[in-house]
């Protein structure tokens, strides 16, 4: 048995004491992580916008986003946005990380009716 196992071994026989305060620690953390969780999935659905400050999307993932006020197109790459458009050297544009303040996922399509 690996170290990593027999640890296992030891949790799973504390977990199944309910009145092992390290027990309860790991249940009521794992209740304030969840809460977390859908307080800020409830502030997403309200309007979609999710800030940048709070949490940035994965890389690469094509979303929209608000840059200088305007809502734009394209991708952010961990390390800056870059937006779904050229310019005139047909180099995308990259939009100033700092003056991006709020990002969402694109809708779902619409559903086809048969």
């Amino acid at each position: 048995m690996t170290d990593n196992e027999s640890i296992a071994d030891d949790c799973i026989k504390y977990m199944d004491d309910p009145e092992n305060p390290s027990t309860r620690a790991v249940v009521d953390r794992v209740a304030t992580e969840q809460a977390i969780v859908e307080a800020l999935e409830a502030a997403e659905k309200r309007d979609g916008w999710i800030k940048c400050s709070e949490r940035m999307p994965k890389e690469d993932l094509a979303v929209l986003f608000v840059w200088s006020g305007d809502v734009e197109y394209g991708q952010w790459n961990s390390v800056e946005w870059v937006k779904d458009a050229t310019d005139c050297d047909g180099d995308f544009v990259r939009a100033a990380a700092d003056k991006v303040t709020h990002w969402q996922p694109l809708p779902d399509p619409p559903e086809e009716k048969r």
